[in-house]
């Protein structure tokens, strides 16, 4: 093996690096001769299989020694920066954090974590790219071990290395990483699909085939050029995943006959998909257009699938030979969608980039700096620490003892009086490193944070939480003036919208009602307001609304045979009726409405379409809207706001509806962890259709909002 390692490496490296590597090497593998790690395996062996595996990508000296010198005892880094370079020193002290990151705790890391402080403890693309080989090398000696440890490096290989060799652009790689852990997983079905594969192979072939001449006569007489037709193979993890997601059989699966067309320009790629879809019917939803509207990742192409004409469903990739290039050189054509785990969303956006290592190591000086840019954009966006106990916590950059003190709970923030770092004890404002493993010291004789800590905090978390905390003593302090404040802007705010002294005092006492704001008694309402976290025109908004809600009934006078209440409603022929809005789906004027006539509770309107209907019995009766009166009448609307989760959302959407003038008299927002997303859910008050449309597609202009939705209540 050591011959076709240096063979391979006389094809790119000159006579000078090739001694230094033989140097390097001669010194590491008399360490190696009657080495073993893992218990069973060679290590130099598995070494020369790695650095077999690297030469074939062509991957620079300071790699290739990184690599030799990873499983060696005892490691003088001076000694290897003196004799190899400060490069070689860094790729092998990175390459041994990683390797060693989970010895430095008693338990296991999740998979999730490991990813996570991998990348972070990477700082450098060739370390990740020099670790995807040795995960697969690792793979092919497993039959040396129990299925325990089989199942446990190939569930590691999944969840940690493939995702990553994906987004290098390690294509043929990760397609063997993923096959090789499904075969350990779930033998018996891997098996069963490569069986059918084979089965099946000869008469796919034919109908492939078949296929390509057809669209080759097609492209032909249209005179279109093409460089290539051919057909694309389905790999077994792939297909088992689709089988295992789709809940399908083998046979049901339609997509296992795929094409691959590569033309000459843009315009050819939308002729070709213009004459195929014109011979063959297209099949609805699975045409995807890459080229106009490329993937984040640059991905162009066309995608379509086709019943053709025997029947059989087809895949059909429309594209150019230099998008062809991109896609095959690296570029992570379909991540994003294959894909649910958001957890480093930062990170593995941008990773992509990185595929032009395996095709250009010719750096000149523009290309070293843009590189250098990236690494710090990349691998420096978090760092990872540790608990004591292992537990993995990701913080921003320059994040202090004090953030992850208040990362684990308030109280051990709260209570923090000292950290030690890595067993050292140092002071509360130092900048914390990816792979430091934190303790923090408490004292149950301090219970309050200090105010200076905001001055270096990185966190929002951390910082809040302080902020709290010295609110909550201020307002201690100085309880009785806040009260004061908070009852006098209510009172004012009151006063100014026409609301009674008698009306206000009867809600305060409601613990009901108060307990909508998080609070029980009226003097916390009075301080929730004075600090600024209860909106006085919220309150009273609400309090007027339950007003209009809650009138009992409503007289009316014959004129025509209809009469209308203070809602602006006509039950045609009826008098004198008691009439309430339904609470339910809250009609306004615009919506078609339609009344209910419950027994001894009047009529309660209803919008046509509110899903109660469906329930209640047959006893129903003409409504309608009195134009007369509803232009003097503010009506409530339930909707639901989906947005990006991000931070200063709701604050732009209370900055959005104020600039309305309108006012939320209901709020609760909710962040969806798996998702990235968030959704406001929000009581106002509107005149009618037309006001509502108008405040929804304001509403939907708020950047990161992608769904506005006005909802019915259970």
């Amino acid at each position: 093996m050591y011959e076709q390692i240096i063979e391979n490496l006389h094809k790119y490296l000159d006579e000078n690096e090739i001694q230094i590597f033989e140097k390097c090497y001669k010194e590491a593998t008399k360490e190696y001769k009657n080495k073993v790690f893992l218990e069973k395996i060679n290590t130099l062996e598995y070494i020369n299989n790695v650095l077999f595996s690297l030469t074939k990508y062509e991957v620079e000296l300071s790699s290739l020694l990184a690599c030799v010198l990873s499983k060696t005892d005892n490691i003088n880094y001076s000694y290897i920066t003196r004799e190899y370079g400060e490069d070689t020193s860094t790729m092998l002290e990175s390459l041994v954090k990683i390797d060693n990151v989970k010895e430095k705790t008693n338990y296991e890391i999740d998979n999730e974590n490991y990813r996570k402080i991998f990348v972070a403890l990477a700082k450098d693309y060739r370390v990740l790219i020099i670790r995807m080989i040795m995960q697969a090398e690792l793979l092919k000696c497993l039959d040396l071990f129990d299925q325990d440890l089989k199942e446990k490096v190939a569930k590691e290989t999944l969840d940690v290395f493939s995702p990553i060799a994906h987004r290098l652009g390690m294509s043929k790689l990760k397609s063997f990483l993923e096959n090789k852990s499904i075969y350990y997983l779930e033998k018996e079905k891997y098996l069963y699909i490569e069986n059918m594969l084979k089965q099946k192979s000869e008469e796919r072939q034919d109908k492939v085939d078949s296929m390509i001449l057809k669209i080759k006569k097609l492209l032909d007489s249209q005179n279109i050029p093409y460089y290539s037709i051919k057909g694309r193979p389905k790999e077994i993890y792939s297909i088992y995943n689709k089988m295992k997601k789709k809940h399908l059989a083998f046979n049901e699966l339609y997509d296992l006959l795929a094409l691959r067309i590569i033309t000459k320009t843009e315009v050819n790629c939308y002729e070709i998909l213009g004459y195929i879809h014109a011979t063959y019917k297209p099949i609805n939803g699975r045409f995807k257009d890459y080229i106009a509207v490329p993937k984040n990742n640059m991905y162009q192409s066309l995608h379509t699938s086709i019943v053709a004409d025997d029947g059989n469903i087809y895949e059909i990739q429309i594209r150019t030979k230099e998008m062809d290039e991109w896609a095959e050189s690296g570029v992570a054509a379909h991540w994003k969608y294959k894909e649910g785990n958001n957890n480093q969303a930062e990170i593995e956006e941008k990773l992509h980039f990185f595929r032009e290592f395996i095709n250009d190591n010719d750096y000149n000086s523009d290309n070293k700096e843009y590189e250098e840019n990236l690494k710090k954009e990349i691998f420096e966006s978090s760092i990872y620490v540790m608990s004591p106990r292992g537990k993995v916590i990701e913080l921003p950059i320059g994040s202090c003892p004090i953030d992850f003190a208040y990362r684990i709970h308030s109280n051990v923030g709260h209570c923090c009086v000292g950290a030690l770092v890595n067993g050292i004890m140092v002071p509360l404002n130092t900048e914390l490193k990816t792979g430091d493993i934190i303790e923090i010291k408490t004292s149950k004789l301090h219970t309050e944070p200090s105010e200076g800590w905001l001055q270096f905090v990185k966190t929002s978390n951390a910082k809040n939480s302080i902020r709290k905390a010295l609110q909550k003593k201020n307002n201690a302090e100085f309880k009785e003036e806040l009260i004061n404040k908070g009852q006098s802007l209510l009172i004012e705010e009151a006063r100014n919208r026409n609301v009674s002294d008698k009306d206000l005092k009867e809600y305060l006492e409601d613990i009901n009602f108060l307990q909508q704001y998080g609070v029980k008694k009226e003097e916390d309402l009075y301080m929730a307001i004075s600090n600024r976290v209860v909106n006085p025109q919220s309150v009273i908004e609400k309090i007027k609304s339950k007003k209009m809600i809650n009138t009992p009934t409503f007289e009316f006078k014959k004129k025509n045979i209809k009469a209308s209440n203070s809602e602006g409603i006509i039950v045609k022929g009826i008098d004198t009726i008691k009439v309430e809005l339904s609470q339910c789906c809250c009609p306004i004027p615009g919506d078609e409405i339609i009344g209910y006539i419950s027994r001894g509770k009047g009529v309660k309107v209803h919008r046509k379409n509110c899903p109660t209907l469906k329930n209640l019995p047959s006893r129903f009766i003409d409504v309608e809207w009195d134009s007369e009166v509803v232009d003097n009448v503010m009506h409530q609307v339930d909707l639901i706001i989906r947005a990006s989760d991000r931070s200063n959302l709701l604050i732009d959407v209370m900055n959005t509806l104020s600039s309305l003038k309108i006012t939320a008299i209901e709020l609760n927002a909710v962040s969806h962890k798996e998702n990235l997303n968030a959704s406001v859910h929000l009581s106002i008050m509107v005149k009618d259709g037309d006001h509502y449309r108008s405040v929804e597609n304001v509403l939907k202009n708020i950047n990161g909002v992608f769904d506005v939705e006005r909802v019915t209540r259970n």
